[in-house]
């Protein structure tokens, strides 16, 4: 792998979330990234201002498969947080990997050659 970027932390969909601000910059690492890892909390379902559980979970899934779709040469790893570890994401998590080429995810660490990342 030549490069590699991470963003972790973003708290989507919370009102402390800066998260959208940086929307183009993340598109653009991506863009130009070998691997991304979205390192965990990166969404928000104890804060989240967009009601139930499943809402959120919906959003997340049409968020990354945005990211992940625009940036085809781009291998998308996610890890889970404290914040965003939750069953209704974690299915919709299993759907994207299954669907997506360049889409993975782990519950804990991922592994990219001899680089380990953690949330």
């Amino acid at each position: 792998m030549k490069n590699c970027r991470l963003v972790s932390d973003l708290h989507l969909f919370s009102k402390r979330s800066q998260g959208e601000r940086h929307q183009s910059a993340i598109e653009r690492a991506a863009a130009e990234a070998d691997a991304f890892v979205l390192a965990g909390d990166n969404f928000d379902f104890h804060w989240s201002t967009l009601g139930p559980v499943d809402e959120s979970a919906a959003q997340a899934e049409r968020w990354l498969e945005r990211l992940a779709s625009r940036s085809p040469n781009c291998r998308f790893h996610v890890l889970l947080g404290n914040h965003d570890s939750h069953p209704a994401l974690m299915r919709r998590l299993e759907s994207l990997q299954s669907r997506l080429p360049n889409f993975e995810w782990q519950p804990y660490f991922v592994r990219i050659g001899s680089s380990v990342f953690l949330h």
